[in-house]
């Protein structure tokens, strides 16, 4: 049985496009979809937790850090207790910071305690953190 796909369907617009088949894994880009010409779309905009929105920057790196230093100084010995035996890899831990409850696993947050250079590795702990609802 052979199906016919109707020419409009195959055709890409001029936006940049992807179809919804397109892998994405391994490349920059994330699976977006344009409402213009209903297709799926290549966008380097990655979700902010602190602006709540899709943006092209990385990381915002100010809000995040007061996130964590909150989550410092409230889980004090907890990371001190990783630091010692680190068994806690998926073990979360709540962060109340302003309006908003966050949830990230320990591992991270003792990575930030004693990494010496933490700009290098904000983009992993942006992706590991969580808003709870």
């Amino acid at each position: 049985m052979s199906v016919v796909l109707d020419e409009k369907k195959t055709r890409q617009c001029k936006h940049v496009h992807i179809n919804s088949r397109s892998k994405t894994i391994g490349t920059p880009y994330v699976k977006g979809y344009c409402p213009k010409c209903k297709a799926w779309v290549y966008t380097e905009k990655n979700f902010c937790i602190c602006c709540m929105k899709r943006v092209s920057h990385k990381v915002h790196k100010f809000g995040l850090r007061t996130i964590l230093n909150e989550g410092i100084k409230i889980h004090q010995s907890i990371i001190e207790e990783f630091r010692i035996m680190p068994y806690m890899g998926l073990t979360y831990v709540e962060i109340q910071h302003r309006t908003r409850i966050y949830h990230i696993p320990v591992k991270y947050l003792a990575l930030y305690y004693e990494h010496p250079d933490p700009n290098q590795i904000m983009s992993l702990i942006q992706d590991a953190l969580k808003i709870v609802k």
